[in-house]
């Protein structure tokens, strides 16, 4: 007769456990697939945004450059102030007093505490000098 009764009890508290599930709406097994669902993907999402943070991400930046004209060529120069090289690709146009463009470029390395200098030189200084010259220069280290 105890084991009848512990058989009856067993069956009770999976008839309960059941119900419980019901009554909740999930699974305990649900739940425990639901955390390891919830785990695998916090972890990919954290890798995903840790490789794309600490990722060789070109990261171009605005020198300012300078131009200085004389009548034959105007000389626009950009400076590096940092402590360690830079990459710069530099563009310049002129104006001349008849209206014509001309245009002048530069890429490379510029060293610290050095310049670099994009010339734009005037067909014909005398008649048509250039009047009017502008420049910008992006760099990466």
């Amino acid at each position: 007769m105890f084991r009848f009764l512990q058989k009856d009890n067993e069956i009770n508290t999976e008839h309960n456990a059941a119900n419980m599930e019901e009554y909740l709406g999930y699974s305990i097994y649900t739940k425990k697939m639901r955390f390891k669902m919830n785990k695998i993907v916090l972890v990919l999402a954290l890798g995903l945004f840790s490789t794309a943070s600490f990722s060789q991400v070109r990261r171009w930046f605005h020198t300012p450059m300078n131009c200085y004209i004389s009548g034959s060529v105007a000389r626009c120069q950009a400076t590096n102030y940092r402590f360690r090289p830079i990459y710069c690709e530099a563009q310049a146009s002129a104006v001349t007093s008849f209206g014509y463009r001309l245009n002048g470029f530069f890429r490379g390395w510029v060293q610290p505490r050095q310049s670099a200098f994009v010339f734009i030189r005037a067909n014909n200084p005398y008649r048509d000098p250039i009047v009017q010259a502008r420049a910008n220069a992006r760099c990466l280290f």
